[in-house]
This record gives C-alpha cells, structure tokens and sequence, in this order.
C-alpha cells in the first residue's frame, strides 16, 4: 500500500530573512534524514539552493521523489509578510512572519502534489520535513505511519510532551470527513 500514498514536505531556510537565531540549513537538513531514508513517494518543495543536496539524501530512491523549487517569495502568503512582521514566542521558539508563511503554505503544498500528482497516488499526506526534530522517530516506526491509508481526512500532531494526539478523537469528536 506505500505506493498508494503520496507524501508532501517542505524546506525553506528561512534563517537568512530574520534577525533570529534559528537552525542552520545544514542542522535543519540533518533532522530530515529520517524522512529521508523513508522507502516512500516522496514530493518535496524547497529553494533551489537546496534541491541537489536534498536529491543526495534520496537517492537510493530516485524514482519515488519529486523535488519542485521555489523561490520563498512566490509562496501563496508571502504577500501578508509586512503585516505580520513582529515575533511571537511560543515555547521559547521564535514564530515570525516567515515560518508563518510556510506553515499556511502547507495546504497548498499539498493540492500542487494532488494536481501534479507525480506518482499516481490515491492518497496524501502531509509530513514535516524536520519531523525528527520534534518527535521520537522510533514510534512512527513502530506504528507503521507509513502503511496508514485513508479515504477520510485524519489529523494528528505530536506535542511539545511528546505525547501523540490524535484531533480526530481528542479535538474533532472522532468525526470523519
């Protein structure tokens, strides 16, 4: 069922536009290896600047990977970015105007995947591209994240405790769409 599924991620560094400190490519890049090694179809967006070193980390494979460049610009809100110039602190991490961009961009990332659909996919899915950043990678082994198919929308976040939430239960009163 892997090859049913089509995955969609994201990378842009965003470190360069802001007076932040944030991680550097190369140490943002190293928490994608998880979702690197991934036997899995694969449509990543990123700046042209990282699409080759991004393209090495999926070689072994080659035909279930989509690399689509972008200049961070030409993303769907970027327009608002004057607006919501002011940090705000959430956890101790910075949330700006530029991850902002990339987090509203999600969705449209995912219905560019679904128009171009690369591998002719019956389903997709969203992923963070820094996943292990911020979750225990061992589980999404164990729970097979990878073989989950779905004809209903299914929505999970791990938390800052890394305890897995399941909104579908928790938040949307187990509703299916």
């Amino acid at each position: 069922m892997l090859h049913e599924t089509t995955y969609v991620t994201a990378y842009f560094n965003i470190t360069n536009l802001e007076n932040l400190k944030r991680f550097s490519a190369n140490e943002y890049i190293n928490y994608s290896k998880f979702l690197m090694k991934q036997d899995i179809n694969l449509c990543i967006f990123t700046q042209e600047e990282y699409a080759e070193q991004i393209a090495v980390l999926r070689k072994p494979f080659q035909t279930k990977t989509k690399i689509i460049t972008c200049d961070f610009k030409s993303l769907p809100f970027y327009h608002y970015c004057d607006e919501m110039n002011k940090p705000i602190r959430n956890c101790g991490t910075p949330i700006t105007a530029h991850y902002n961009i990339i987090m509203w961009s999600k969705m449209a990332f995912v219905k560019q995947a679904i128009d171009f659909n690369p591998f002719d996919s019956k389903y997709f899915a969203w992923i963070d591209f820094g996943i292990s950043k911020s979750c225990i990678t061992q589980w999404a082994d164990e729970d097979k994240i990878f073989e989950i198919t779905s004809d209903k929308i299914l929505i999970a976040m791990i938390n800052n405790n890394f305890e897995f939430v399941n909104w579908n239960d928790q938040y949307l009163g187990g509703l299916s769409w």
